[in-house]
Order: C-alpha cells, then sequence, then structure tokens
C-alpha cells in the first residue's frame, strides 16, 4: 500500500476532493478526511498530531499544497484504522 500507484493516486483524488471545499479551516478538513477515510470522527489529539504531519509535509514541499495533503490522505490510507473494522 505504501508505493501502489493505484492508492498514491486514490490519496490524490481524496487530497483535492477535500481541498476543493472552500470555507472549511484547516482542522475541519483534516477532521472531514479522516471521517471519510476512516469512519470515524477523530479526537481533537488525533487532529492536531494530524495537522503538525501536514506542517513537516508542507515545510518540505516548501509551502502548503495539494501535495502536502496527498502525503496526509496516503497516511490515512496506510494506518491501522483503515485496514481493520473495530
Amino acid at each position: 500500500m505504501m508505493n501502489d500507484p493505484f492508492v498514491i493516486g486514490q490519496a490524490k483524488i481524496i487530497a483535492d476532493n477535500h481541498l476543493a471545499v472552500p470555507g472549511r479551516t484547516t482542522n475541519q478538513k483534516i477532521a472531514l478526511m479522516v471521517e471519510r477515510v476512516h469512519g470515524v470522527v477523530p479526537s481533537d489529539q488525533q487532529i492536531q498530531t494530524l495537522h503538525d504531519f501536514l506542517d513537516v509535509q508542507a515545510s518540505a514541499y516548501g509551502k502548503e499544497d495539494s501535495r502536502a495533503w496527498a502525503d496526509l490522505a496516503h497516511a490515512l490510507l496506510n494506518m491501522k484504522a483503515f485496514y481493520f473494522l473495530q
């Protein structure tokens, strides 16, 4: 799942869909992405952790853009919460 071109493409689609929604804060977009991918509402701590991840990716790219968001979506798709139902 980490290097599969299909999964990477799906992560980009997920990111593009969330960036296209106007009028939402970064935390709201993160929460919505987690809810759609994992099917659960994330805690404030989880949102902060993912926001920190997004900041690190954005600094690596020099700005916050769709690549950083695609990396976030890709990470969500590779978490155990995506693999297993509770």
